[in-house]
């Protein structure tokens, strides 16, 4: 995938040289690297990982402004829908629908 990436212009250009024998053997390397990194963290903060794992995908969703815009979109419907179950609207004759 990094090699991929690489291909693609979304990851360093050095990513996406093969070997003579056609592996993409430095994409291979970062990818080891990466993982015996995420390994090591996992085993000595174990404590803290739930709260690292869901804190970077956090931040970097709010980096692009695109994602600021489905967030600030979101964030409006929840509170238009808190406003709604407060009021909680009734017809009369009609059954119950907001509980």
């Amino acid at each position: 995938m990094l090699h991929s990436m690489a291909i693609g212009g979304e990851a360093p250009s050095g990513l996406a040289r093969l070997s003579s024998k056609g592996v993409p053997v430095r994409s291979l390397q970062w990818v080891a690297v990466l993982l015996i990194t995420g390994s090591l963290i996992a085993y000595f903060a174990q404590d803290g990982l739930f709260r690292l794992l869901m804190a970077v995908p956090g931040f970097v969703v709010l980096l692009d402004p695109q994602n600021r815009i489905s967030i600030a979109v979101c964030l409006a419907v929840l509170g238009i829908l808190t406003v709604w179950s407060i009021l909680r609207f009734k017809k009369t004759g009609s059954p119950k629908l907001t509980s």
